[in-house]
């Protein structure tokens, strides 16, 4: 298993800190997907950036990592395409 470390260019400490680390990620963006669950009930339009300040409770990251774990399940608001013609095609023309 040494060998292996090795190879890999990474200590046996490394591996678990890093274990570690993930494993915190992964419990705060779950926690983060059930805010914005929650949020997401009563307000379907509502961005990322919003649910993170109409939270009932402090989320555990900062806004810019909520809004990055928010857009990367799938919480980003579709836009409503604009139907409204500006210009007008009536046949006459100007010189």
């Amino acid at each position: 298993m040494k060998d292996l470390y090795q190879v890999a260019g990474i200590s046996k400490q490394g591996l678990w800190k890093h274990q570690r680390r993930q494993g915190h990620r992964n419990t705060m963006a779950e926690q983060c997907v059930s805010i914005m669950n929650k949020t997401r009930v009563n307000h379907k339009r509502m961005g990322c950036r919003a649910m993170y300040y109409a939270a009932e409770q402090t989320p555990p990251v900062g806004r810019d990592i909520f809004e990055e774990i928010g857009l990367s399940n799938g919480f980003r608001v579709k836009r409503k395409k604009n139907k409204l013609k500006t210009t007008r095609n009536s046949g006459l023309q100007f010189p």
